[in-house]
């Protein structure tokens, strides 16, 4: 191989070196800023996660206290409502909506049971002869039934609650398009690269 034949192989591959780079360069800027974006939001939601687990404890811990009283609260409304008072700021509108509508289903079960042992104890006081007013039995019918209902749907709620929060506790999820894309991108200019050098090296 002759000295000017060297030469005008080693400009080739250096212009060819020259047009890749550019390209190689945006390339490898555009992974890096696509992946610092992707990283800097896993670690905003794991910063977040443990205050939203919090939430969710609370959620869990206010329904079992509900089931295991029958539908009687106490004072476990007003700890789930201070435990969950900053929840606006942590989830989207449909943990928000779910935790409004568990606080609400409830109320109304508290209400139904608190009416409910109060005819239970009426009609004890009647059979007792404390009384001479017996109470309707149809109320007492019908707050069986919407006790039922309630219970019911509290239990559902209970078994429904992880699907609500999935979305907001999962740490591990599948990989997203963009992370696809971007390994396919990194692994492209792996090859170039390596190609490259290889050429290098045949000459």
């Amino acid at each position: 191989m002759s000295v000017f034949t060297w030469i005008c192989m080693l400009i080739q591959q250096t212009r060819e070196l020259i047009d890749y780079a550019p390209f190689m360069a945006m390339t490898i800027a555009i992974v890096v800023a696509l992946t610092q974006v992707y990283l800097q939001n896993r670690q905003f939601d794991l910063n977040l996660f443990d205050k939203r687990y919090k939430v969710y404890a609370a959620m869990d811990e206010f329904i079992t206290t509900i089931l295991n009283g029958n539908g009687a609260m106490g004072g476990a409304v007003s700890k789930f409502r201070a435990d969950t008072a900053h929840a606006e700021f942590l989830f989207g509108q449909d943990v928000i909506a779910f935790i409004g509508l568990v606080t609400a289903k409830a109320m109304d079960l508290s209400l139904v049971a608190t009416q409910l042992q109060a005819h239970v104890n009426a009609h004890l006081e009647f059979q007792r002869g404390v009384t001479n007013a017996e109470p309707p039995t149809t109320s007492i019918a019908k707050l069986n039934e919407s006790h039922s209902e309630l219970m019911g749907w509290m239990i559902k709620a209970q078994v429904e609650q992880n699907a609500v929060f999935r979305h907001s506790l999962k740490l591990h999820h599948e990989r997203l398009w963009i992370v696809r894309w971007m390994g396919y991108i990194k692994t492209w200019v792996e090859n170039a690269d390596d190609n490259l050098k290889s050429r290098y090296r045949a000459t």
